[in-house]
């Protein structure tokens, strides 16, 4: 975190932690065995849902943090180096207090300038798969928006990301004898 920014104010504390980097004492470059990257964290997208389908109502959460660039930026090479690790250590799907969290890791923005309003292009950007390179694609305002939303998968950009793949269409219980001879009552469901 050395390096002065580029456009607009850090935030006191970020001054004050390149000030440390300079003096030596939070180094990003290797010295006595210490480097230390310090980088912020531009926007995380967290959305609650309650999605209704044919098998019922549930609730689901959605996470994932976004890097932007203005002005067609990229990462720096240490950014791409800590976004990756951080993004293959995400636990994609876990449950939080009975509700399933599913957490996409890092996602990338560039625009060609400040913000969408005053952009000629919108690139939006995920890891290759296994791989520390970023795969960029070309999208619009509106794109951008369903994708803060999650209503487009971030990597895929596929519609209905939280859809279940396996209705039940049928379900009958069936009485079934056990080898010893007891009789007990079976639900069978089927699934499509």
């Amino acid at each position: 975190m050395v390096r002065d920014r580029i456009y607009g104010n850090d935030v006191p504390f970020s001054d004050w932690c390149r000030r440390m980097g300079k003096e030596g004492q939070l180094p990003s470059v290797a010295s006595d065995g210490c480097a230390v990257v310090l980088t912020d964290v531009d926007m995380t997208v967290h959305r609650y849902m309650t999605p209704v389908d044919k098998i019922g109502t549930r609730q689901l959460q959605a996470l994932m943090e976004v890097e932007v660039k203005t002005r067609n930026g990229n990462p720096t090479r240490s950014q791409l180096d800590t976004y990756a690790k951080k993004h293959v250590t995400t636990r994609l799907v876990t449950k939080v207090g009975g509700v399933q969290v599913f957490n996409y890791g890092i996602a990338f923005l560039s625009f060609s300038g400040t913000s969408p309003d005053d952009s000629d292009s919108i690139r939006w950007g995920r890891f290759s798969k296994n791989e520390p390179n970023i795969s960029w694609k070309s999208i619009d305002a509106d794109t951008l928006v369903k994708l803060l939303r999650f209503d487009l998968h971030p990597d895929s950009l596929q519609k209905h990301p939280f859809r279940r793949h396996h209705y039940i269409s049928d379900a009958f219980t069936r009485r079934k004898v056990l080898p010893l001879g007891f009789e007990v009552e079976e639900t069978v469901v089927v699934r499509s």
